[in-house]
């Protein structure tokens, strides 16, 4: 009996993973994004994610270790071939478009991102802006 209860509550959390895994994937390229716009990541950026992660109810279901690698490894990507690394990341992106509540909360986690250094930049603004369309979102919603 107490087996069948702890296999049951594994196999919950297996699906919570799974199911917010695109999330993850979608948050930390996004902020790799936009934390790139301005040309450098400051440490501030990278202490907001973790921040976020453990803020998000729907990111909590991670260590926060496991969504900042996946952070370094957009940033990493796209500084190694900006082309390709920034297809990758906005394919992350695009995976959570039909879902617009996760979309909207993207694009305030990019906000809180971009805002961590006190300075919100213009390439900046305008990376949310562009993800923004990708998500089929209306910048004006979010005051851009």
């Amino acid at each position: 009996m107490a087996a069948k209860i702890l296999g049951g509550l594994a196999a919950g959390a297996r699906i919570r993973l799974a199911r917010h895994r695109p999330l993850l994937e979608a948050a930390m390229a996004a902020s790799a994004l936009v934390a790139l716009a301005d040309g450098h990541v400051t440490f501030s950026e990278s202490h907001r994610l973790d921040e976020i992660i453990e803020t998000i109810e729907q990111l909590r279901v991670f260590d926060a270790h496991e969504g900042v690698e996946l952070f370094k490894d957009y940033i990493d990507a796209v500084a190694l071939n900006p082309e390709a690394g920034r297809k990758q990341a906005l394919s992350a992106i695009d995976r959570i478009a039909d879902d617009k509540d996760e979309a909207r909360l993207l694009v305030r986690l990019c906000l809180a991102v971009s805002a961590a250094d006190g300075v919100f930049q213009d390439e900046e603004r305008e990376r949310i802006v562009e993800i923004c369309a990708r998500l089929g979102l209306a910048p004006d919603e979010f005051g851009l």
